[in-house]
């Protein structure tokens, strides 16, 4: 019985129909085929942009982190210069907040 029904299907198709169905099917799978390819290159092509970025942001991430320490050095220099200064000259150095007052820093 199931061979019958194979056979009924096949010959329920004509040679033409099969050879349509047959080119379809091979020209769907050159379409798949050259798709994936431009994926893969793609895929490399985003790979290899994606390491380049990373490096640099990595590299600007610790010129930024130097900086930051850098400047966190000279502030913290400044700052004992201001106070010998202010120990030294208390006087002086009242004039000097009253005319240049410390600016309100918002730490957010």
């Amino acid at each position: 019985m199931e061979h019958e029904l194979a056979k009924q299907l096949i010959d329920a198709r004509s040679d033409k129909d099969l050879a349509q169905l047959s080119a379809s099917q091979q020209e769907s799978l050159a379409t798949c085929q050259a798709a994936h390819q431009r994926l893969e290159a793609f895929n490399d092509f985003s790979h290899a942009r994606y390491q380049d970025i990373q490096r640099r942001f990595r590299s600007h991430t610790a010129t930024l982190v130097e900086m930051k320490r850098d400047l966190d050095q000279v502030f913290r220099t400044l700052s004992k210069v201001k106070s010998k200064l202010a120990q030294k000259y208390p006087d002086q150095m009242a004039v000097v907040e009253s005319k240049y007052p410390r600016p309100v820093l918002n730490d957010e």
